[in-house]
């Protein structure tokens, strides 16, 4: 309800100004902290009644520069962006997407690090920029220690680390639910390949409509990782109609189907 009631106030703010001219303050007071940029620009924004608002209203996407060039997998105009003075000395891996009043979409409407943002676009050309710009993928990094029989604990520690440079990474946490809803296979190989954590994605490949990913997940990761129980798809299988998908899940569990 919270949630619910920011967005809306963001949403219809010319209508609610002119029903109470101290709503914009009000509101400031509450969300200056969270969407500073906003209200620094309100002047701007109200322009030619509202015009811009509105614009960016209908469009329901985060607006600023660095999100765009994301979501349109710029990879070019992201390089000019992060090419910039404030950028200068700062892991890229830990920046995060400016939060946006304009954002519907609720699983992106928080702070998402640069990479988790490109991830849920399927944007591959800025996904790839960014992870290449991060340390642990530099070359020596992924060189696979021979001999790991004869080496100590440790050695294999220190070899696990090289090959899967993402496994319990804060700065890569739930990496993996991004590039499952967005559905870019690449995406996925490529986070799969380099250990990130699959817990609890079963629910956003389902949710996004990846029934391919979905299965994948299912048949692979689902032993190996935290997911849902499978009996709870099954009831989403019912309410969303995925009939096909539900009598699949129920076969391979041992109940068949007269499909005449």
């Amino acid at each position: 309800i919270k949630n619910g009631l920011k967005f809306y106030s963001f949403y219809l703010i010319d209508f609610l100004e002119k029903k109470n001219p101290k709503i914009i303050e009000i509101m400031s007071e509450i969300y200056k902290d969270l969407y500073q940029t906003f209200f620094q620009n309100l002047e701007e924004i109200k322009k030619n009644d509202w015009e811009i608002h509105k614009k960016l209203v209908q469009e329901g996407m985060n607006n600023y520069e660095i999100a765009i060039a994301i979501q349109n997998d710029d990879k070019d105009k992201l390089q000019q962006i992060v090419a910039q003075p404030k950028y200068n000395n700062v892991e890229l891996c830990k920046v995060e997407v400016p939060s946006s009043v304009y954002e519907r979409c609720t699983f992106i409407d928080r702070k998402q690090t640069l990479i988790q943002y490109a991830a849920f676009f399927g944007s591959i050309n800025c996904f790839k920029f960014l992870i290449m710009n991060d340390p642990k993928f530099a070359p020596n990094n992924f060189q696979v220690i021979e001999n790991q029989d004869e080496q100590n604990e440790q050695d294999e520690q220190d070899n696990d680390k090289k090959l899967n440079p993402f496994r319990n990474d804060p700065n890569y946490v739930n990496l993996a639910k991004y590039a499952v809803a967005s559905g870019n296979p690449e995406i996925i190989h490529i986070i799969e390949q380099k250990g990130c954590s699959f817990d609890d994605t079963l629910k956003f490949a389902f949710d996004y409509v990846h029934h391919d990913i979905f299965d994948w997940i299912r048949m692979n990761k689902y032993e190996n990782s935290k997911q849902l129980p499978l009996s709870s798809f099954l009831t989403k299988c019912v309410h969303q109609m995925q009939i096909s998908l539900m009598i699949e899940m129920l076969e391979e569990n041992g109940i068949e189907f007269d499909k005449e």
